[in-house]
Formats: C-alpha cells, structure tokens, sequence
C-alpha cells in the first residue's frame, strides 16, 4: 500500500535515529561488525557510520572507510560503455567478435551471435561464476577469455535470464581493445576523473594507507575475518571497486541526473542515460534490467540499484532518478542480506512513500509440492527442495567453485531451511539468513535462486548425478 508522501527534506537528527536502530537491531541478529549506511534526498545526504573495521584489529568505521562495493562495479563498467559507444568506438548490438575475434565459447552460436546488450543484461546463456585467478599482470583479462572456451552454455544467447559475471568480464575485455589500455585505467581515466570520483580504486597498493574494512565471514554466529582481502585481477571489472559512501553518492548523484559530469561538462547524453533506466529484459522477481542496472517499481517510481558481494564484504545502491533519492550501504559481512532489506524497506517508505511489498506464505497442495520436489543443480552449487511432512525444504550443497577455492576459510555450507509456497512459480524462504528471499520455478525443467538458474536433474526421492549438466 502506498503510505503517507515522502518528505521534502532530510531530517538528520530523526533519520540518523531511525538508521541508528535498525543498525543496532540487526546487529543483534547476524554478526554485522562494520557498515556505513548513507542516504542523498533533494540536495541533502545523510552518511552514518557503525562498528569497526576488523575483528582481529578492530579501527572505528568512518564515513570515509573504504570497502569492496562488489558487482556495483558492473554499474560503472556500463557507464563507460555508453560513453565508449556515443563516441562510436563501441556498438550495443553488433557481435562482440568484432573487438574479440578471438572468442571462442563451447556453443559456437553463442561465440558467434553474443552482443554487449547481451552481455549487459545477463542474457549471454553461459554459467558466469567463474573467478578463475589468470594472474596480477595486464594480461589477466585476455588469459581469462581464454578461459571461457570451457564454459557450460547453460541456454541459448538471450532467452533465459541469468545472472552472468564472466559476461562483464568479457565486456572488460572489450573495453581493453576499444581503448587500447588495461580496463582499470580505462574506467579511471575515462569515467572515475570525468565523474569527480578521487577516492575509489581498484588495487591493495592504492588504499593500503587509508582505513580499510576487511569482509568476515560468519561461522556459529561469529565474524572471522576472510581470506584473502581481494578478488583476483580478472575480476576487477566486475567487481573489484573500492570505495566510500560519499563517493558512491556522488556516483549515484550523476545517475539522477542528465549526464552532465561533476565539472558540469557533459559526459552522457540524455538518451543515453534513459537507456540505461530503461525495460530492455525482464529480469528475476518482477524486476526489469537496463544496461547494467537491475530496475524495481516502487509504487510507480523506477529504482534502479545493485547490490555487491565479495570475500566476506557485501553492498548496495538504490537509485530513484525522479525523485533525487539514493541509498547507499557498505558492510564487512557476508551475512548481510537482512539489513539490506531492513535499511531498504525502511528508506523505500520515508523519501518514497511506498512500502516494500512483503510476500507471504501460503497453503500449497500435494500436487503442487511433488511438482517442485527434486534436485537442480548448476556447475557450482546444488538445490534440493525435499517434502516434509506438509512443509517443504531447501538443501544447498555447494559443489566445485572457483569462488570458494579462493578463500582460505569458506563460509559453512547453508543449513536446510524450511519453504513455502507465495504465489505459485515461488517459494519463500521461511527462516535464516536469506529469510525472505525466493526461488523462481521457471517450468519444469529450471528454478531461478540468488539470480541463478539452476537445471533440474532429478525428481523427488531419486538419486542425484555427480557433475555438472549441460543444458545445451
């Protein structure tokens, strides 16, 4: 239901009171030891601060701690596209074998047909979790591509929607031959200068003499720091930003406006901006995906946002352009998908004026459990949904990832929590920390879960292959 209007201004000392409690109560449910949690609304901001930096060495966070804002950085990838394709070096829709004729993928019409807006909307088909360490040289990027020729082709180019990080590195590598420079100098020179952003960097070396958070992983309650820090070099396009809160404001100022830059020049054109804001794919849970922003209605409003997830660090960045409203929030936990929500539903209801839209749990027959009853699976993780009793159940079982291999303490496998059915392609996650969230049933044959897909390869009460599948 829509609540009452959102406010004309900021009130610091209420709102600084209100993300004070949320901050404290979730705190008191999941080990959250770090987060800055910023809001800009009108020509005001808002930056609060919370907890400490490292359990082992614990420094008070500040407003300007930087943290790993994780896939927010495929936002940024996007943005220096569109300046690449207005000046004519790139094109959305031609195939990206034009700038990487040396692509060559496990389904050869993939290899062949892939375009950016493909890329940029997570419609390229192929399993994109790979975060395969192909070194710290200049090189990393073209040896990653390499690398792609073993990737599983999950469904064909632009049908099934899935989230795909191997696809924004293969648009950083793009980026590489259109601007002839390794893409981390490319988006500094050529979109973190331009935007007025002098405090966001992508490398150890260049923020080692500034406080820094480290992620944590959780384990029986308990924040143990996460090894190591950072991602390796390939994943840098895609995830590798470090940054403030202050700066992800100014970043998400540029993208309420025009395309005007910081020094006033123009650095996007209109139309360039509201094709990024714009309905080009249906994206998971009702959302839409532009280039690179995923989109959400609040009431009539367009969100565009993102979210961020390295080793141990989580983040978010919600947009609403016509209403000059961002929420930005850097944590160093992997357990932070409770207070994402918390903050979001409650910022969403204050400067929007809309509620969040809570689904509910609800009856589900026989027939309906035996439907969904069984085993999916996809190259790095497993889902088993088991009937129990009149309830239903979901297993995880993580499986070969490059992503878990990098860290020297993986977090403990997902204990089984209890489903519900709240609409009838979804179920609800009931307890835990990722209450709340849904699995999509795409048919018979998929599930859609944290933006994945998953290929279902038994039925309920039948054995499960080693492996993975490919759906090609």
């Amino acid at each position: 239901m829509t609540t009452a209007l959102s406010p004309r201004s900021i009130d610091r000392a209420a709102d600084a009171a209100a993300i004070a409690r949320i901050v404290a109560a979730e705190q008191a449910r999941h080990p959250i030891p770090g987060v800055v949690v910023g809001v800009a609304f009108g020509d005001d901001e808002i930056v609060a601060p919370f907890g400490i930096t490292n359990v082992d060495h614990p420094l008070p966070v500040d407003a300007g701690t930087l943290f790993q804002v994780g896939s927010i950085t495929k936002t940024f990838l996007g943005t220096l596209v569109m300046r690449l394709v207005e000046e004519g070096r790139l094109d959305l829709d031609a195939p990206v074998r034009r700038w990487v004729p040396e692509l060559r993928l496990r389904d050869e019409d993939a290899a062949r047909g892939v375009t950016l807006r493909h890329l940029l909307t997570h419609r390229a088909g192929w399993f994109g979790d790979h975060f395969e360490d192909t070194g710290w040289n200049d090189d990393a990027l073209a040896r990653y591509v390499e690398l792609m020729a073993t990737f599983e082709q999950q469904v064909p180019v632009g049908t099934i929607w899935a989230y795909n990080n191997a696809a924004f590195a293969l648009t950083g590598r793009i980026v590489e031959k259109a601007t002839d420079r390794p893409v981390e100098a490319a988006m500094r020179e050529l979109l973190l200068v331009p935007l007025g952003l002098d405090h966001t960097f992508f490398f150890a070396d260049q923020v080692i003499t500034y406080r820094v958070a480290s992620g944590h992983n959780v384990f029986d309650g308990t924040a143990r720091v996460a090894r190591p820090w950072a991602l390796a070099r390939a994943s840098n396009c895609l995830g590798g930003i470090v940054s403030t809160v202050p700066q992800l404001l100014r970043y998400a100022r540029f993208h309420m406006g025009d395309g005007a830059a910081a020094d006033g020049g123009r650095y996007l054109s209109p139309a360039a901006m509201a094709l990024m804001r714009s309905h080009l794919a249906a994206g998971p849970l009702g959302q839409w995906r532009g280039i690179a922003w995923a989109i959400q209605d609040a009431r009539g409003v367009d969100v565009i946002f993102h979210g961020g997830a390295t080793i141990g660090q989580q983040a978010l960045l919600h947009i609403a352009p016509s209403r000059r409203f961002a929420l930005a929030m850097l944590t160093n936990t992997s357990q932070a998908a409770q207070i994402q929500s918390a903050m979001a539903a409650w910022a969403w209801e204050r400067y929007l004026g809309a509620e969040h839209d809570e689904p509910a749990a609800r009856a589900h027959t026989e027939a309906e459990a035996a439907r969904v009853a069984g085993t999916y699976r996809q190259p790095a993780n497993e889902l088993r949904i088991t009937v129990a009793g009149d309830g239903l159940v979901l297993h995880q079982r993580p499986l070969e990832s490059s992503f878990r291999k990098r860290m020297e303490e993986p977090p403990p496998i997902p204990k089984p929590v209890p489903l519900a059915f709240c609409a009838a392609d979804r179920l609800l996650l009931l307890e835990g920390p990722l209450a709340g969230s849904q699995v999509e049933v795409l048919g018979p044959e998929w599930v859609r879960f944290g933006s994945r897909i998953y290929r279902r390869v038994s039925e309920a009460g039948t054995a499960s292959a080693p492996g993975g599948v490919d759906a090609r």
